[in-house]
């Protein structure tokens, strides 16, 4: 009798099969969460490395504003209060600051005067205590220059020196004696001169010349005419002295009756007014001369004043024939 075959349970077969497969899904579970733990490592150190280069990113940009900021304050501070630098005309010696002055002209060749004292012929450097001085430049045949200048702004001084004209009349400076000289009795001599067709300085100008010629020294000083000519624009020094006297002639002895009692009241005044000019180009006298004149008057002073008004007019025509020739 032949055997039967051994028979399987299908349910076995089923339930072996059905095993294995749940092994492979429990494998690809565990590799999935390790892929997402692993993606969210990588993620984590992304974020952090993006955080780290923004911060960085933005430290950066901080400082470089900072400096930027820096860098305006410090070009502003230099353009409202720029560096001060020592000027090229100053050293320091033992006695103080020395200011070195350099005198040019065009042309060469012209002596140099500072505060009255020869200083040498241009183009010549002064070496100096600071201060202030008055400069004058002069040669022969131009017309002579000055300047009032200070030691501790300037260090080179150039001088254009024009030709000289001798243009007639010339102008006078006109100059009274201080213990005889008045507004009045200047202005009425100017007055006629000018009548005369002459051109005259005024009363300041006259006082300006009397204050610097004591510290010049005199008319002697060449450099102190040189600066008169520049200064007033003159050619002639008219140095002119009045004289006035005045008597009361009803007080006067006359020999005669009744003459003394007539003549009360009655002023008689002589002026005289004298003249000496000088060329101040050479400082030579040129010319002396004198005029006369007398008036009556009930009053004294309108009796000087009437006398002094005729000298005038003679010394003002003397005055241009002398002048102009």
């Amino acid at each position: 009798m032949a055997s039967n075959p051994e028979t399987v349970n299908p349910k076995s077969q089923e339930e072996g099969k059905e095993k294995k497969p749940e092994s492979t899904i429990i494998v690809n579970t565990e590799e999935k969460d390790l892929l997402k733990e692993q993606d969210t490592d990588s993620v984590s150190q992304l974020r952090w490395t993006k955080s780290q280069t923004i911060v960085a990113i933005v430290g950066v940009l901080i400082a470089a504003a900072t400096l930027y900021v820096g860098y305006l304050t410090l070009v502003s501070q230099k353009t409202v209060n720029p560096p001060k630098s020592s000027p090229p005309n100053k050293e320091k010696g033992g006695g103080g600051i020395v200011a070195t002055l350099t005198i040019l002209s065009d042309p060469s060749g012209a002596d140099v005067y500072l505060n009255w004292s020869h200083q040498g012929i241009t183009p010549l450097s002064i070496k100096g205590k600071a201060g202030n001085g008055l400069l004058v430049v002069m040669k022969e045949g131009f017309v002579p220059q000055s300047k009032e200048i200070d030691l501790d702004q300037v260090g080179e001084i150039p001088f254009t020196l024009q030709t000289e004209t001798h243009i007639k009349p010339g102008k006078v400076l006109l100059l009274l004696p201080d213990e005889r000289q008045n507004k009045e009795n200047f202005d009425l001599l100017r007055s006629h001169l000018l009548k005369e067709g002459l051109s005259v300085a005024g009363v300041q100008e006259s006082d300006i010349f009397k204050k610097e010629m004591q510290r010049a020294g005199g008319l002697s000083n060449k450099a102190f005419r040189a600066w008169t000519r520049a200064r007033f624009g003159v050619d002639i020094l008219a140095k002119a002295d009045v004289y006035l006297h005045t008597k009361d002639l009803g007080k006067q002895a006359y020999g005669y009756e009744g003459i003394q009692e007539s003549l009360q009241g009655t002023y008689r005044t002589e002026a005289k007014i004298e003249v000496e000019t000088i060329d101040l180009r050479t400082g030579d006298h040129t010319a002396s001369f004198s005029a006369t004149a007398a008036a009556f008057a009930n009053d004294e002073s309108r009796s000087a004043h009437e006398a002094l008004g005729k000298a005038a007019t003679r010394t003002a025509r003397l005055a241009r024939q002398k002048i102009s020739g």
